[in-house]
């Protein structure tokens, strides 16, 4: 009886040692697994971060868009503004110069009108000494003659 309870007792203890064995196998297993999850948590923390991060920038681009796209739009609105001043000031500057061109042909047109005048004004002055001095030579060409005659 005594051997059976030492057999009993060395099958228990061998029992014992393989539980002990598959226990701290599992605790190692355990550890191992915590020490895994600890590294999907951190991950996951990282992960949760930059998604943090991730709309964070989200939302400054968004923000930087909108106000691009109001620049862009004030930007349009200088610059059809700047076109209309700019054609504006083209039209009154060619209507402008189209005035002191008409006011100058006028001026040009009166000068030669006077100059044309006074050209005709000569010309009959001329005409009148040609005829006089054709009247003239006439009645001395006759006078000469009736001397001839005589």
């Amino acid at each position: 009886q005594h051997r059976d309870m030492e057999a009993t007792r060395q099958n228990m203890q061998s029992k014992l040692t393989a539980v002990q064995e598959i226990l701290a196998f599992e605790e190692a297993a355990c550890g191992q697994a915590r020490s895994e999850l600890a590294c999907c948590s951190a991950e996951k923390q990282h992960f949760e971060k930059l998604e943090e991060t991730n709309a964070e920038i989200s939302q400054e681009l968004s923000a930087k868009l909108s106000d691009s796209s109001d620049i862009n739009c004030r930007l349009q609105e200088e610059l059809s503004h700047a076109e209309e001043v700019a054609f504006t000031k083209s039209r009154d500057t060619m209507a402008d110069s189209a005035s002191k061109a008409e006011k100058s042909l006028e001026e040009l047109q009166g000068r030669l009108q006077a100059e044309l005048s006074h050209a005709e004004f000569e010309c009959e002055q001329s005409r009148r000494r040609v005829a006089d001095a054709a009247s003239n030579a006439e009645k001395s060409w006759e006078e000469l003659h009736r001397e001839e005659r005589s």
